[in-house]
């Protein structure tokens, strides 16, 4: 069974210092906020929050019904996605993200920290991501 996408939080603002830093972008550059619960069989697996460079998507506009996987989104306003980098790490679940994945505050989780690139190496989203393996793995391709 597919992962199923549960959009918590949606919002386009004034980005933030180390927006701005992990997308190389100004302060004047708005980001579009993106927090999903990712769950299989309605058991959440992973907690991901994702700042998208809105300015790096020619005619973004924000409507609410708006698909936010960075591949629509790139493929609707014409941006190439070329790269993805990402460091894994472990650390301990955090009161929130320990409610929102139903495991012990302080279980250890898998912290995925990716940025994935367009034409000309410009950083579009950056993504945190937050995974507890139970029987599950993670599998990633960028296309």
């Amino acid at each position: 069974m597919a992962w199923q996408p549960e959009l918590l939080k949606l919002d386009l603002g004034a980005s933030t210092a180390l927006e701005q830093q992990r997308l190389h972008i100004g302060p004047q550059d708005s980001v579009l906020r993106v927090r999903r619960l990712w769950k299989r069989e309605a058991r959440p697996l992973m907690l991901e929050d994702a700042r998208v460079a809105a300015s790096r998507l020619p005619g973004f506009e924000i409507d609410g019904s708006e698909d936010c996987s960075i591949s629509e989104m790139a493929q609707r306003h014409g941006v190439h996605l070329t790269q993805a980098v990402e460091r894994v790490d472990l650390l301990e679940a955090t009161p929130e993200a320990a409610r929102a994945l139903q495991v012990q505050p302080a279980a250890i989780l898998m912290r995925l920290d990716r940025v994935i690139s367009a034409t000309a190496g410009h950083p579009i989203e950056w993504r945190v991501a937050l995974f507890h393996i139970r029987d599950e793995h993670y599998f990633t391709e960028i296309d």
